[in-house]
């Protein structure tokens, strides 16, 4: 009786070895996906940026020959009396 107590003690040590096995890769696993993520969005970040400065937009749209011109006079704001 005692054996069978003892093998299967052995069986559940081995078993929640392996389990916390998995769940420690699987987190190495992770912590690197989100280092790399982290990375990509970062230089997405810049890249939209570098992109959207006035420009390089100027650029752009000579570039694909849209036919944008400058505003030459500043917005202003319409004001409405209820």
């Amino acid at each position: 009786m005692v054996c069978l107590l003892i093998t299967l003690l052995a069986a559940i040590y081995i078993g929640n070895r392996f389990h916390a096995e998995k769940i420690t890769r699987e987190t190495t696993r992770l912590q690197r996906e989100v280092r790399e993520l982290r990375s990509e969005s970062l230089a997405t970040s810049a890249e939209l940026m570098y992109i959207s400065r006035q420009s390089e937009v100027y650029r752009l749209v000579k570039e694909r020959g849209l036919n944008l011109e400058e505003t030459k006079t500043p917005p202003y704001k319409l004001l409405v009396d209820k």
